[in-house]
């Protein structure tokens, strides 16, 4: 359990981190973000509409946190310091730059989906998407919403 100074030192380093960044809309990063690492923006904007609802605060159950859900071990693969994993700008270019990995290993937008919520590793052992019903509905969401975004 993080202590209290700890919480207060994690929550002063974000608000002044987005004040830096008010005047830019955090569509527009993710935006950038997903074009960055070559996924289609509108997937990537799916993605985080499944993973926070666009709440750049957010905090899982399971640890993980901000607009991608970065758990620890993701963001430390991306080398972000924990308290980085709040920003939304390293927090969405860490996220796409996971879920673009995962495809380009994956050559499945469908299993990139799965890696990214269930893990890669649990991809490669099912050698499809674990039969997981979170994630199954987590795939789906994010396929009807991208293919809803899509069309318009």
């Amino acid at each position: 359990m993080p202590s209290i100074k700890a919480i207060i030192v994690t929550l002063l380093f974000t608000l002044l981190y987005a004040l830096a960044f008010i005047d830019i809309p955090v569509t527009f990063i993710a935006d950038q973000a997903a074009k960055k690492h070559g996924l289609d923006p509108k997937l990537f904007r799916a993605v985080i509409r499944q993973e926070s609802n666009w709440n750049s605060m957010a905090i899982s159950p399971k640890g993980a946190v901000g607009l991608a859900q970065l758990m620890p071990a993701a963001a430390q693969d991306c080398g972000l310091e924990q308290q980085e994993r709040y920003s939304p700008y390293y927090n969405l270019n860490c996220g796409a730059w996971h879920l673009a990995k995962h495809y380009q290993e994956f050559k499945s937008v469908e299993k990139a989906l799965c890696a990214y919520n269930a893990g890669a590793s649990r991809v490669r052992r099912f050698g499809a998407c674990p039969p997981y019903p979170e994630t199954q509905q987590y795939v789906r969401n994010i396929m009807t919403h991208w293919q809803q975004t899509s069309t318009n």
